[in-house]
């Protein structure tokens, strides 16, 4: 499977530094069962583990609704930030059921962790289409995501990314998926109605996208000159739409409560 997986990363154009996999048939020779299934053990193992084997960085942490990545991700970044300690841990991965040496592994890669919060941004794509107010309670760090282009919207307003990147983005969201101006444009609505993003973000893109020089990615039924000038104009429109106060920070997430409530679900 590895072999498979790395190929299909190099015809994508990815080189990945680290490709950390599952090690499924080792938990099932072992009787591991709760392992096949359980994340949380797993995940959070492996990003910390990858966290010392690197230079502490700024990191944008990807997942979907499919698993449990909202918590494990905003779990990490509580950890690496040194906001909760190894004996709440210790409690809580107990309460998740995993594995006392698979614990005893994670509480010692805490120990070895240098506190500094590096995590800016997570970012859950909602494959299952989960309502995205289930996401409130993990605060504005956690952003559900319907595509790409609304991160990269996030990323932009956060001066992660600049404007020839979205522009790359949504022009391979149109040449690949068939999105039209009108859909990216309403998809960049609808994080100004989740409070995700102010209005304004749309007037600063839209005054860039002029000066971007055009990738070689042609979209749809549109010359990308054509496809920019009316994103451009969508954008425009937008910031007159009606915004209100962002999402606010929370604090450290209730995770014993999100927890009980991923167990009941």
């Amino acid at each position: 499977m590895r072999a498979v997986l790395e190929e299909k990363l190099r015809l994508d154009g990815v080189d990945p530094a680290f490709f950390v996999l599952k090690p499924s048939l080792q938990n099932l020779l072992r009787g591991r069962l709760r392992a096949l299934r359980g994340q949380i053990g797993y995940k959070l193992q492996a990003l910390l583990d990858l966290r010392l084997r690197t230079d502490l960085a700024p990191e944008t942490l990807f997942g979907d609704d499919a698993e449990q990545d909202a918590f494990i991700y905003s779990l990490y970044a509580d950890i690496a930030a040194g906001r909760v300690g190894r004996a709440f841990v210790a409690e809580l991965l107990k309460a998740a059921r995993v594995y006392p040496d698979t614990i005893d592994h994670i509480l010692d890669l805490i120990r070895q962790n240098t506190p500094q919060d590096t995590t800016r941004r997570i970012f859950i794509n909602l494959e299952r289409h989960t309502p995205t107010a289930s996401f409130s309670p993990y605060g504005d760090r956690l952003v559900p995501i319907h595509n790409y282009f609304q991160a990269a919207l996030i990323l932009f307003d956060d001066d992660t990314l600049d404007a020839e990147a979205i522009v790359r983005v949504a022009l391979s969201m149109t040449h690949h998926h068939r999105f039209t101006p009108a859909m990216l444009a309403n998809s960049f609505q609808d994080l100004i109605r989740r409070r995700r993003v102010d209005p304004g973000v749309a007037r600063r893109l839209a005054d860039e996208l002029p000066r971007v020089a055009l990738p070689e990615i042609t979209p749809v039924g549109l010359t990308p000159a054509a496809f920019l000038d009316e994103l451009a104009s969508r954008l425009t429109a937008l910031q007159g739409s009606s915004g209100a106060p962002r999402v606010a920070d929370l604090g450290t997430p209730d995770y014993h409560k999100l927890l009980d409530e991923h167990v009941r679900r």
